[in-house]
């Protein structure tokens, strides 16, 4: 186990144009009670010309994740305390 969070999946749909990334993180000591941990699902849209390798469209899905969750931080960082 860990205490750093980590891709655990990456999946592209050409068909749907859309890739959905999760990322993870569970604490490094393990215990008895219910597992706790983090976990950040990502879908975005992926709209490629068709001639990509594998590589070129996770990496496509990773840049599209990286905007979608800077957005999401400035979000949050602008949202007012309800």
């Amino acid at each position: 186990m860990t205490d750093e969070m980590r891709v655990t999946n990456l999946t592209v749909d050409l068909l749907q144009g859309q890739a959905t990334v999760v990322l993870v993180k569970q604490p490094r000591i393990a215990t008895t009670e219910r597992p706790q941990f983090t976990a950040v699902n990502v879908n975005v849209p992926v709209s490629t010309p068709g001639k990509e390798t594998e590589n070129q469209l996770r990496r496509v899905a990773i840049e599209q994740a990286k905007l979608a969750l800077a957005e999401a931080i400035r979000t949050l960082e602008a949202a007012p305390l309800l």
